[in-house]
This record gives C-alpha cells, sequence and structure tokens, in this order.
C-alpha cells in the first residue's frame, strides 16, 4: 500500500511538473500531504515504534512540504482563478 501511494504522488508531481500553470489546490494539497506524512513518522517515533532513521528519512518529505508552502506563499497571484 506504502509502495502504492508512493508511486501514485510521484507520478501526480511529474505530471504537474510538465504543466504550464499548476493549480494552486493541489500544490497545497501535496504541501499537506508532505507535512503529514512526517508527522506521522515524527509521532511514530516518538511512541517507540520505529527507528530514529526513519525521521531522518522522512525529513525529504519535510523539505518538499516547506518547499511547496513556501511557493504558495511567494505566488499568492500566481495561477488566476477559475471562470
Amino acid at each position: 500500500m506504502l509502495a502504492y501511494f508512493v508511486v501514485l504522488f510521484g507520478g501526480m508531481y511529474a505530471w504537474l511538473a510538465l504543466q504550464p500553470n499548476i493549480p494552486r489546490q493541489l500544490v497545497a494539497f501535496a504541501a499537506i500531504g508532505k507535512t503529514g506524512a512526517f508527522l506521522t513518522v515524527l509521532a511514530t517515533w516518538h511512541f517507540g515504534q520505529i527507528p530514529g532513521r526513519a525521521v531522518v528519512a522522512a525529513a525529504g518529505d519535510l523539505a518538499f512540504a516547506a518547499i511547496f508552502a513556501g511557493w504558495l506563499l511567494a505566488n499568492p497571484k500566481s495561477v488566476p482563478p477559475p471562470n
């Protein structure tokens, strides 16, 4: 199931990268998803269910969440609203 979601989201990110205009809602969804993934790993580690190196591995998700959130905040009107 985890591999399915990794492939699914990876495909979505690749598809979005090829689009001339990226909907802000999808970028926000990606930022929320990446943040949630990191927080899930962090909580699981906190309760002693996984080793600390898993948190380090999930740091990439946190970095992407920050990049996506930064893009949203830096470009508030980058995509016009739909008609």
